[in-house]
Formats: C-alpha cells, sequence, structure tokens
C-alpha cells in the first residue's frame, strides 16, 4: 500500500465505524455476528442476558439471529480486522495533531521528556532515541516492528508487516497456520495437539485463494445490487404513476360532481365522498403493496451494500488472519443475501389500477349522479333497435381482461367486435338467422 495512500485512508475512516452502535464508544474486544455486524463483548454479553435465548443472538441492527458457540459470546469470532485498524487510526491521529504545533509527542518509556523518534507496533509505545538502542539489543524484543514517527504521521509501517494473533489455547504461540479440516486458524501446537493428523497449511498460502473465492462471490453481489437497484427505481415509477392517476381520478370525480351538484346537492355530496373513499382505499391497497415490495428491496439493498462494503474492506486492507476469521461468514452471509431475487418480488404491471365512469355512462343505474369507480379499464356498450329476434339488448359492462382486452359480446356469448380504447359506444344488434 502507497503510503500517500495509507495516510489518506486512515485520514477518512470515520469515528462512527470504529465505535460500537450499542454503547456508542470504541470498540473493546470486538465480536463479529454471523451478519458481519461487529460489537463489543460486553455489550453482546450485557443483549444476551436481557434477549433471553441460550442458543442464539439477535444482532440490535438488522435482527439476525446468530447461533452462539457453546461457550457463548466469548466464543465468537474476534473482529481483528476493526480492532487492528482502530489501533492505526488512534495513532495515526495522535501524531497528526501534533503537526505544525509546538507540542511534541514523548518517549513513553522514559522519564526523560526527550522527543520520540519511533513507535514499537507491538509495545504500542513511542520510544526516544536512546530507548529505541536498548530496545534492540533485547533479543525477545528483535523482531518487533518498529516505524519511525515520519512513518507514523504518513501511514507507512503501521499495517506494512502483517500482525500476528496469539492462540486462544496456547497463549506463546501465534497462529500462523490455517487447518482445512477445520476451517480455522491454528497455532503451530495446535497442529501437534488438537489437530493432530488433520490437513492444514501456512495462513499465507491459503489466504489468495480465500481472496479469491470472496472476490467471485462479491461480483455477484455487485450484479445482484445493480438488479434491485433497478428495481428499487421500478417500484419508485409505479408509485409516481399510481399518485399521478388517483389524482387525475379524483379531478375527474370532483368535476363531475358539481355538474350533479345542481340537481341534488346533498346526495351528490354523498355520493362524491363514498367515490372518494373508493379510491382512496384503492390507493392505499395498492401504494401498501407497493411500499411492502419497495422495503423488502431496500433491506436487501442495505444487507448487500453493509456486507460487500466489509467484504471488500477485508479483502484490500485484511491481513491473511483477518481474511481467513471472517472469510465463512462474510461467504454464508453473501449466499444467505443472494437468495433474494428481484424476479420474485413482483411489481403491479399496468399504466392504472384505478378508473373512472362518469354519470353518462352508467346507465345500469339511474341513481348514480357522479359516477363510478372502477379498477382497471371498462366500457359499456348498449343495443339500438329491434332488428331481427334480437331487439333492444343490454350488452352490459365489459372489464378488459389479459386475455380478452376489449372483447365485445351479447349476454348470449355472440361476440360482435373488439375496441381498443376505454369509452362509451353505442352499437345496433345484427339480425341472427
Amino acid at each position: 500500500m502507497a503510503t500517500g495512500g495509507t495516510s489518506a485512508l486512515l485520514s477518512q475512516i470515520s469515528d462512527d465505524f470504529l465505535e460500537c452502535k450499542v454503547c456508542l464508544e470504541p470498540y473493546r474486544r470486538p465480536k463479529v455476528l454471523s451478519c458481519l455486524h461487529t460489537f463489543c463483548q460486553e455489550c453482546l454479553e450485557q443483549l444476551h442476558k436481557r434477549q433471553g435465548d441460550a442458543q442464539h443472538l439477535e444482532c440490535p441492527t438488522c435482527r439476525t439471529k446468530t447461533e452462539l458457540p457453546g461457550a457463548g459470546v466469548t466464543a465468537l469470532k474476534d473482529n481483528f480486522f476493526v480492532e487492528s485498524l482502530a489501533d492505526a487510526v488512534k495513532l495515526h491521529k495522535t501524531v497528526k495533531k501534533t503537526e505544525g504545533e509546538s507540542s511534541r509527542v514523548v518517549c513513553g518509556l522514559c522519564e526523560s521528556g526527550q522527543e520520540a523518534k519511533s513507535y514499537c507496533v507491538d509495545c504500542k509505545e513511542f520510544m526516544c532515541d536512546g530507548c529505541i538502542n536498548v530496545h534492540g539489543r533485547i533479543a525477545a524484543l528483535k523482531r518487533h516492528q518498529v516505524a519511525t514517527i515520519d512513518e507514523v504521521r504518513s501511514g507507512g509501517g503501521l499495517r506494512a508487516k502483517p500482525r500476528t494473533q496469539p492462540c486462544k489455547l496456547h497463549a506463546d504461540e501465534a497462529l500462523k497456520f490455517y487447518c482445512e479440516t477445520c476451517k480455522e486458524a491454528v497455532c503451530r501446537d495446535c497442529i501437534m495437539v488438537e489437530h493432530k493428523d488433520h490437513s492444514y497449511n501456512h495462513l499465507s498460502k491459503v489466504s489468495g485463494g480465500i481472496k479469491e473465492e470472496l472476490a467471485v462471490i462479491l461480483e455477484q453481489a455487485d450484479k445482484r445490487l445493480t438488479e434491485l437497484k433497478g428495481k428499487q427505481q421500478e417500484i419508485v415509477s409505479k408509485k409516481s404513476l399510481l399518485k399521478d392517476t388517483v389524482t387525475q381520478v379524483e379531478d375527474s370525480i370532483n368535476k363531475a360532481a358539481e355538474q350533479a351538484r345542481k340537481r341534488l346537492l346533498d346526495q351528490v355530496n354523498a355520493e362524491q365522498k363514498q367515490l372518494l373513499q373508493q379510491v382512496q382505499n384503492i390507493e392505499k391497497k395498492t401504494e401498501k403493496e407497493l411500499f411492502t415490495l419497495e422495503d423488502a428491496v431496500e433491506t436487501a439493498i442495505v444487507g448487500l451494500s453493509n456486507t460487500t462494503d466489509f467484504g471488500r474492506s477485508i479483502i484490500n486492507h485484511g491481513t491473511d488472519l483477518e481474511i481467513i476469521s471472517v472469510k465463512t461468514e462474510v461467504h454464508s452471509r453473501l449466499q444467505s443475501l443472494l437468495q433474494v431475487s428481484p424476479d420474485g418480488m413482483r411489481v403491479p404491471e399496468g399504466e392504472l389500477w384505478v378508473g373512472f365512469l362518469v354519470a353518462d355512462s352508467v346507465k345500469a343505474n339511474d341513481l348514480v349522479l357522479v359516477g363510478e369507480v372502477t379498477k382497471g379499464f371498462s366500457a359499456t356498450f348498449t343495443t339500438l333497435g329491434t332488428t331481427g329476434r334480437l331487439g333492444p339488448t343490454d350488452l352490459g359492462r365489459h372489464y378488459s381482461r389479459q386475455d380478452h382486452d376489449g372483447l365485445v359480446t351479447l349476454q348470449n356469448g355472440i361476440q360482435l367486435f373488439t375496441v381498443k380504447h376505454t369509452g362509451t359506444y353505442e352499437i345496433g344488434a345484427a339480425a341472427v338467422r
């Protein structure tokens, strides 16, 4: 990683990213759940007690349930990536805020008050030149990672060398191997005892393949995210169309009501109120379906966005151990989220879901003064004349259907012709022989 790029990255990482969403404080022993959300171990333990489920823990952010190991919250995986990143950001801010000021970073090992010239990543201490010399002569400390203040200030050296993590079972040994059988990082002693005769490999040799595997599913997730965002835009368009259509219908109802109000004002007002209520009911029902669908799409987008961001961050900036530690959870979470397909989220089709017939076109009932609310397209046809054996014949109302759009038939099933548009028509009956 380039020095300038590291410095810029550390400067851009917000405090919000590095603080627990439960206690709103910097992470303390961060633990990662199956949904990849991270919280302090103590916060999760308190949350687990309140929830009262011995075997599961519900994420306070997304409500996803994580199955707890036998040892409980303590046995959940540590988020090494966030923990080490928080250390790097904290250190970067410490040296950055002294730039251009009279104050200095002083040595933390001695009481001389000398200006610190270096920082030991392993000891987490600033050191003056004298302490650096002593530090370097101690055999047990020779492998420690030491960076100059300038390197720390620019971001270089903070994460240049992979940090090792101690084994939970063997504190004196670092996690350097990956057990293929158990799918977890192990130390040298683990290979000889708990994981004896298992298949294992060095972390550095395994992490490359895991990166490639995660990259493949991240690509699938990106594609799905694009599809879901397209579906989201479709829903927004449908909602806008629904609102415009309802507004137009309400305008038609109001105009028709004004014309009819001259005849029977009280009855017209009552009918107008009823019609508007019907339209609003139709709107609410359809809008509820769209909101429900939109909520599902947004939930899927948020889940995929958060998980892909996490996965990409761990690939780009995580150490081998950090990548391996969350590989299973990232892969499992993405597989779960990819089950949500936009193909299964049916958006209501058609340009209109509600219509209106003014009173002149509703001749079946003379008591209708304003009009009639319809769901979908509709048209009314009435025969004239008395030709042949048919006589006056009411064709009734025909509602359009997907497989019979505009089809006009008599009540006895005789087809006359088809029409292409909604409206009022007068047709003549023909003799039947």
